[in-house]
């Protein structure tokens, strides 16, 4: 729903609960009679039914916000109606209450993790009603721009075969296969393949700041590190971690063990698994340097 969508339905919201309580007023207190207390009630009830239809799932808000609308909608009521004429101090207040309006309702925010729809919808148009399922919010996932403006596709997809010889082999003997780089997919993602020998070894806890990685285990068991513990995974097991999630892997197992490694977006870890065979060569500053060019910022959680 757009802005001024939103803003129409606070518009007939405040309509419906001054008219209401115009209404009952004049039924009771002007004694015309329960017809008009009736016709109050059920305004006052549409008055609420609007509402539902904010975009925000959060009622809350809407309902703060919707103060404000009622205190510039009084005001003006008054001035049509009863020909009242606010002063600076009137004007000031209400001004500052539909400030706060936008502030609460159409201020930029990030997406808040913790709030989870309640159920998908089958369609967008569907979800505009709040009887049949919670409604899409800013929340929603969209399509990514538009990277291909052909009109009749091409043959541009490439096919690694399983026999081709790894890219690189670490100096503790571990296979890297780059099956997509960063290079390959124009910076959409980079993927490899890691086979480990039966010998210890792995990537200490760390976290990247501009990119998230996934792991998905393929063979053997691999311990796997996601911030607050260890856990032994096997063929089949994925951990997905965002920008800035703690993370490690190692395999303890004695056996071989390999998985799929994902970076997103791409990033050039190419260079980075390249220069890990030369860290023996680096002084403390190189290695220092080193890491924080490929976005590596280990923390102090061990191995152990």
């Amino acid at each position: 729903m757009t802005v001024l969508g939103s803003i129409v339905l606070f518009i007939v919201a405040a309509l419906a609960e001054i008219g209401g309580a115009w209404l009952v007023l004049q039924g009771i207190r002007e004694k015309k009679g329960i017809i008009w207390v009736g016709a109050g009630v059920i305004a006052l009830g549409l008055y609420g039914f609007v509402a539902t239809f904010q975009p925000s799932p959060h009622f809350g808000r809407i309902l703060a916000a919707y103060g404000g609308v009622f205190v510039g909608g009084s005001l003006i009521r008054g001035v049509l109606i009863d020909g009242f004429r606010p002063d600076r101090y009137d004007v000031i207040g209400a001004a500052v209450c539909l400030i706060g309006v936008a502030v609460i309702m159409y201020a930029p925010r990030r997406p808040d993790r913790n709030s989870r729809q309640q159920r998908s919808c089958p369609t967008a148009t569907s979800c505009m009603s709040p009887f049949t399922c919670v409604r899409l919010t800013e929340e929603k996932m969209t399509y990514p721009k538009t990277r291909y403006r052909g009109e009749d596709g091409e043959a541009s997809a490439i096919i690694r075969p399983r026999s081709k010889d790894p890219d690189l082999v670490r100096t503790s003997g571990t296979e890297v296969h780059y099956l997509a780089t960063g290079g390959d997919t124009d910076g959409l993602f980079g993927l490899y393949r890691w086979v480990m020998g039966p010998s210890p070894g792995g990537a200490d806890p760390h976290f990247h700041r501009n990119f998230a990685e996934s792991f998905y285990v393929l063979t053997g068991n691999i311990m796997l590190f996601d911030g607050s513990q260890w856990t032994e995974t096997r063929a089949g097991d994925f951990m997905y971690v965002p920008p800035g999630g703690i993370h490690a892997f190692d395999n303890r197992s004695g056996e071989p063990a390999s998985m799929l490694i994902l970076f997103s977006p791409g990033a050039p870890r190419e260079a980075y698994f390249e220069g890990l065979n030369d860290l023996g060569q680096m002084s403390d500053q190189e290695r220092v340097e080193f890491f924080v060019a490929h976005d590596n910022i280990y923390v102090t959680e061990s191995m152990g």
